[in-house]
């Protein structure tokens, strides 16, 4: 699955702060598979367009990284509001 996040210069230092963790702690748990975030470079005027790219090795294991902690703090609380 991927999703696409418009993040605004403003909030630039944030996002990435937020992605890293992201993929760090994800990285850790049992059934990653892969989860990483592309970036575009915006042209003038845009916002600056990031993709999150991840692959679990099965449904139970995506369930479970949704009820982590850090998900919670990073994705839900932070990340999330900048899906396009």
């Amino acid at each position: 699955m991927h999703m696409q996040f418009s993040i605004p210069e403003a909030n630039l230092v944030e996002f990435k702060a937020s992605a890293k963790i992201l993929m760090e702690e994800t990285a850790k748990e049992e059934g990653s598979t892969n989860f990483f975030f592309s970036s575009t470079a915006p042209g003038e005027g845009e916002a600056n367009t990031f993709t999150l790219y991840e692959e679990w090795a099965s449904d139970e294991a995506l369930a479970a990284h949704k009820e982590m902690q850090y998900f919670a703090n990073e994705f839900t609380n932070k990340v999330q509001k900048y899906v396009q």
